[in-house]
């Protein structure tokens, strides 16, 4: 993949997600909210989430480092793993939230799916 000016913005748009995730992690959840559907939605925020920054590293790795699709998709998936994994655990150090096991496995399996839609939409580029 050829380097040009337009890729030395490449990460502005995962600089942008990781606030936007900060921003949801730090809020206390509105009272009200509990029981086993509020868990169901909040994975499934969590994997969709993560799926976006999963798909947005994936093109910034190809972007700003030039590398392949099986490295990109290995990186995206290491480091949104363990920046979202922190991500958790800074949830579980906050008296208003909580950090589950389930929203954990819903990031990495976001990250993951996020990943393989920016190598096949890629692909068929």
């Amino acid at each position: 993949m050829p380097h040009s000016k337009r890729d030395d913005g490449a990460w502005l748009p995962v600089i942008g997600w990781l606030g936007a995730i900060a921003a949801g992690t730090s809020a206390p959840v509105p009272e009200g909210i509990s029981g086993p559907q509020a868990a169901h939605v909040a994975r499934l925020l969590h994997a969709a989430g993560a799926a976006v920054f999963g798909f947005l590293t994936f093109r910034a790795l190809r972007r700003s480092l030039r590398i392949g699709r099986i490295a990109s998709g290995f990186g995206s998936g290491l480091l949104g793993g363990l920046v979202l994994t922190m991500s958790e655990a800074k949830q579980g150090a906050n008296p208003d939230r909580m950090s589950e096991l389930g929203d954990a496995i819903a990031n990495l399996l976001g990250v993951i799916l996020g990943g393989m839609a920016a190598a096949v939409t890629e692909a068929r580029s």
